[in-house]
């Protein structure tokens, strides 16, 4: 800041409205942003959450509550999809080893276990990405040099295309060579709509660890970038491994003797699928413990946001 012959303050350097991002470098500081009328004093204060546009700060919290409530959604649906079929298993195993008795189990209960589960992890999945939509709006001061290949883009952008997969894949059925297999159609859904997740949930943590810096709490953002690094690799090997058994299901044996055979090769791969899930698994804990500490972060920050945003200008 410099002093015009005027007496006013002055910004020599790149400065930018908290409310509309309009370039306000070598205007005098006392006055208001011309294509707002937001005092030009309020963007001084520093890149902080605290310190940032009021509304959008606001809006990052309600995101990260729709986020948190999402996530504990599929969470207890992941836990519940390991825990009940091993129950299942143990119950009837202890029924049939001590009583001397089986368990025959009607399959109406199996069909609604698994339109519950697959409900509540529906209702997840939708909560999570109107959580993402909202915690990925972009800050007005970088409406006009934010790059198109950010972590808040890249995240948009893939949680759109997650959702055009839906519609498509009906399309996708309507091929021949996908109609006479099961396999090969859940197999291209499974891929195009993991793949899109895996970015989501990538870029995601990587724009809520450069919120992080702005609250500021490094080993926040640390951890949440340990959580991205890990996720990176862990998601598209547990879409792999998940889709290997069915494509060698839908394959016709070769002629022959194999190197590897189908059976043995869709066991190993299935023993990684277990070990990559159970790791994902906790991984997710701790993701969702990190959510919970932003969700608190981002809602104090509103609250100070707003209450810097009433203070009057600084005066000479």
């Amino acid at each position: 800041m410099v002093t015009s012959d005027q007496g006013s303050l002055t910004s020599p350097t790149e400065l930018r409205c908290i409310t509309c991002g309009y370039d306000l470098r070598s205007l005098p500081i006392e006055q208001s942003c011309p294509e707002c009328g937001t005092p030009i004093e309020l963007s001084l204060r520093g890149d902080l959450l605290s310190r940032s546009d009021p509304a959008w700060v606001a809006r990052l919290a309600r995101g990260q509550s729709l986020l948190v409530l999402g996530v504990r959604f599929c969470l207890i649906c992941m836990v519940c999809a390991f825990v009940i079929p091993f129950l299942g298993v143990v119950g009837g195993l202890v029924f049939a080893f001590g009583f001397g008795i089986g368990i025959n189990i009607p399959s109406w209960v199996f069909d609604v276990a698994f339109w519950s589960f697959g409900g509540a992890l529906f209702i997840g999945v939708v909560v999570t990405s109107l959580g993402c939509a909202l915690v990925t709006t972009q800050d007005p001061r970088d409406s006009l040099r934010e790059s198109s290949t950010s972590n808040r883009n890249v995240a948009r952008k893939a949680l759109f295309a997650m959702y055009a997969c839906i519609p498509a894949s009906g399309v996708v059925w309507l091929l021949p060579f996908v109609r006479t297999s099961h396999q090969i159609y859940g197999g291209i859904f499974l891929l195009s709509v993991g793949t899109c997740f895996a970015v989501v949930l990538v870029a995601s943590l990587g724009w809520l660890a450069v919120l992080a810096a702005r609250i500021p709490d490094h080993d926040l953002r640390s951890r949440t970038m340990k959580s991205a690094r890990f996720f990176r690799w862990a998601v598209p090997v547990l879409i792999l491994t998940a889709l290997i058994p069915p494509m060698l299901s839908a394959t016709p044996p070769a002629a022959g003797g194999a190197l590897i055979r189908p059976g043995v090769l869709s066991s190993v791969t299935g023993c990684v699928f277990l070990v990559v899930a159970a790791g994902i698994l906790i991984g997710s804990f701790r993701m969702y413990k990190d959510l919970r500490t932003y969700h608190t972060a981002f809602h104090r920050c509103a609250t100070e946001a707003n209450t810097a945003n009433s203070e009057p200008p600084l005066t000479d």
